[in-house]
């Protein structure tokens, strides 16, 4: 059960990044519909930085606290047994097949680089 809903969260994650960075028009404060990380919530650390630094530019239009809290449940997910694979299925279902590996490749490479 506890893969389960960490998955949910990793996808409702990545949904939500997905429309934060779509062209639809609405703003961030229309499409977060859950509780997220902000700037101000998180001090931002080197290892945050050197993330935001390497991620696909398409990420960045978002909430960066969202973006980050998104990259450490993508590593809590594999530390959960869940495998890469996983990950990039989600971030793919949503419709961002280059940019979601991206994400995927550049949460584990910074945040769970033992899973690379």
């Amino acid at each position: 059960m506890r893969h389960r809903h960490t998955a949910v969260t990793l996808i409702a994650g990545a949904a939500l990044l997905a429309a934060g960075c779509s062209q639809s028009g609405a703003t961030n404060a229309e499409t977060a519909a859950a509780p997220t990380v902000t700037a101000t919530q998180h001090q931002l650390t080197a290892q945050d930085d050197a993330f935001l630094s390497q991620v696909d530019p398409f990420w960045l239009a978002g909430d960066r606290g969202t973006l980050i809290r998104t990259a450490t449940v993508m590593c809590d997910q594999l530390r959960s047994g869940g495998t890469k694979d996983d990950l990039y299925r989600a971030v793919r279902g949503k419709g961002h097949d280059h940019e979601g590996d991206d994400l995927v490749n550049t949460a584990i490479k910074n945040y769970c680089p033992q899973y690379q």
